[in-house]
């Protein structure tokens, strides 16, 4: 099974997905920026500045 967890800050969804990494096999899609591509993220922390 595939899982993709959507949700707004402070909604538990880190807590979601770490109790589907322990008490499953499924397959966690990424759901930052960060999990995707560091790179990425760098690129648009400097577009803050």
């Amino acid at each position: 099974m595939k899982i993709k967890i959507f949700g707004e800050r402070n909604t538990g969804t880190n807590a979601l997905t770490k109790i589907l990494r322990d008490n499953s096999h499924s397959v966690i899609h990424p759901g930052t920026m960060a999990e995707l591509d560091v790179q990425a993220l760098e690129w648009a922390n400097s577009l803050k500045k």
